[in-house]
């Protein structure tokens, strides 16, 4: 039989304080490998199904997953074109809406020296 000491609430408090100081230590110099380890993770339980069902339809798991991951990527890069294209019209219409956003703060501001008689300071 093991004998158990009874250890006083200070030393576990400072225990459980290093432990986590040592988790987060190893989490911040660990992130360069955490974070794309995560990310692949996620989107491999996010694929599964799909290859699933594709193993359930006569499918070789290789096919089918060469299938997923092909299919995921045309996806993102559909994505990141819809998004790029979206910032380039952006980046062509922002002069116009700047003018715009002005010219609108300057009439908010003449509004407010006609209805609450406050004089603007220009």
């Amino acid at each position: 039989m093991i004998a158990t000491t009874k250890l006083p609430f200070s030393i576990k408090v400072a225990i459980a304080l290093f432990c986590a100081m040592a988790t987060l230590a190893i989490l911040c110099v660990g992130k360069a490998i955490l974070i794309p380890l995560v990310y692949s993770t996620i989107i491999a339980i996010l694929l599964n199904p799909f290859v699933e069902l594709m193993t359930r339809h006569k499918f070789n798991r290789i096919v089918a997953i060469f299938i997923a991951v092909f299919c995921a990527l045309i996806v993102i890069l559909f994505i990141l074109f819809l998004i790029s294209t979206q910032v380039s019209i952006f980046v062509n219409t922002y002069p116009i809406l700047r003018h715009k956003i002005s010219m609108r703060g300057l009439q908010f501001v003449d509004w407010i020296s006609a209805n609450i008689y406050i004089k603007p300071k220009i």
